[in-house]
């Protein structure tokens, strides 16, 4: 999800401190006590996979890695590189284009798992991947439940009643939810033949499906593959 107003403010308020701060041509020792701000703020701002989070921390590594004599030469091409990079996430923070780092970190999670249950059920491994959509539902529950302010239910079957009591989705759904928690929980108790395969393989549809109508993150993953 987008970062809220607050939290837009206040990485204004320290990406200027950063670019006020390196105005000047720093020494070394300036240079790395700056150089080792700003590295952990972008991180926490955008995330470790961010392209100008890696681009950052290869800057930094190409000066550390450097012969003291060549440092001097180097430090203001590396110092113009961050300055560079600090003013594009500035520019996209103001355009509303930096997403919440904590969402973006768990869709990717989650892509990593459907792409494990995908690559379960290609082995006809239903009940590991059973427990893993299980999984997958209830974060995206919980998510729902975060975003609309419902407090004080953690399973998926109170979520589910709470979020369908609110007309956040249909009575259809619903049950298709209620249907996929009574897979889950009878995978986790070890009932393998409760369900089957092809209820798996729907699960695994059907939870696609929730996601990307009623449940996505923002910088939503988009490339599984529905099945059957």
């Amino acid at each position: 999800m987008p970062l809220s107003k607050e939290q837009k403010q206040q990485a204004h308020i320290y990406l200027d401190k950063l670019l006020n701060a390196s105005k000047s041509n720093l020494n070394g020792e300036e240079f790395l006590e700056w150089a080792y701000r700003v590295y952990p703020f972008m991180r926490e701002l955008l995330s470790a996979n961010d392209f100008r989070v890696r681009e950052t921390a290869q800057a930094l590594a190409r000066f550390n890695a450097a012969e003291f004599n060549q440092r001097a030469e180097l430090l203001p091409k590396v110092q113009a590189t961050l300055r560079g990079i600090l003013h594009a996430v500035k520019a996209d923070l103001r355009d509303g284009h930096v997403v919440n780092a904590r969402n973006q970190g768990r869709a990717e999670v989650e892509h990593e798992l459907l792409t494990k249950v995908h690559a379960l059920l290609d082995l006809n491994l239903k009940d590991p991947a059973a427990m893993l959509l299980g999984a997958i539902l209830e974060l995206r529950l919980r998510n729902l439940c975060s975003r609309y302010g419902i407090t004080n239910v953690e399973s998926i079957d109170p979520m589910n009643t709470e979020l369908s009591k609110r007309r956040h989705y249909s009575e259809v759904i619903q049950h298709d939810i209620k249907k996929w928690g009574f897979i889950r929980n009878k995978a986790d108790h070890a009932e393998f033949d409760a369900y089957s395969f092809e209820e798996v393989e729907q699960m695994y549809n059907g939870i696609l499906e929730f996601i990307r109508t009623y449940a996505p993150l923002e910088n939503e993953f988009g490339s599984e593959g529905v099945r059957g």
